[in-house]
């Protein structure tokens, strides 16, 4: 599917979900919660699933009233998610880490892509941040189909894609047995349901850094 809708016209506003795991990330969360709630979209909701972090993170948490939130130990990143589409109330679904944050006022783009019905699921583009460098390096999503991800799993950009409600729970959420490409078994899945609209604008921003969980020292 193909970017036909018009982003800068808006005549459906679906209610938005953004569901955020998180761990032990205080000093990134807090630009990500600001990301969220400074999107300028009349109907959102900010779930955040902490797994009981030892550092800053609830104290920021407790800053933001508007959040829904637990803090609690899980059974790791995609267990938390599970727990925050249950959560969820939203018809649209988004996944933001707790270490990365949204492009400004995306959210009327993102409830175009989904005011055709049969849409389930959107992908868009992301700018990745290297915290050691300070550079930053724009990733245009590849076409995904499920061919495509059975070739190169590497064309999972995760933070720019957003969801319809229904169709997560049709494929079954995301696998609590999976600890590192529940984000890839998310979307074999949703790619053998339907082809996702891709739009070519960038939607979110994903940080590189030492501590987070796909880096070499974890």
């Amino acid at each position: 599917m193909t970017n036909k809708h018009n982003d800068n016209y808006v005549n459906y506003y679906p209610s938005i979900s953004i569901l955020t795991p998180s761990y032990n990330q205080g000093d990134y969360i807090e630009e990500n919660i600001l990301s969220v709630l400074n999107q300028n979209y009349p109907k959102f909701e900010h779930i955040i699933i902490d797994g009981g972090s030892t550092d800053n993170t609830v104290n920021v948490l407790k800053k933001y009233t508007h959040l829904k939130w637990v803090s609690e130990r899980d059974r790791g990143q995609a267990d938390a998610l599970n727990k925050g589409l249950s959560m969820a109330t939203g018809d649209i679904i988004g996944w933001i880490n707790s270490d990365d944050y949204y492009e400004k006022n995306i959210f009327n783009s993102v409830a175009a892509a989904f005011s055709n019905k049969e849409t389930q699921w959107v992908i868009g583009n992301i700018i990745y941040l290297y915290n050691d460098t300070k550079d930053s390096q724009k990733k245009i999503s590849p076409n995904v189909t499920y061919e495509n991800l059975l070739k190169n799993p590497d064309i999972v950009k995760q933070p720019a894609t957003f969801f319809r409600k229904s169709a997560l729970e049709i494929v079954g959420g995301w696998n609590p047995a999976l600890y590192m490409v529940m984000d890839y078994d998310l979307w074999l899945r949703m790619s053998r349901l339907s082809a996702p609209l891709m739009v070519n604008n960038n939607w979110a921003y994903f940080r590189m850094h030492g501590d987070q969980k796909s880096s070499f020292k974890n």
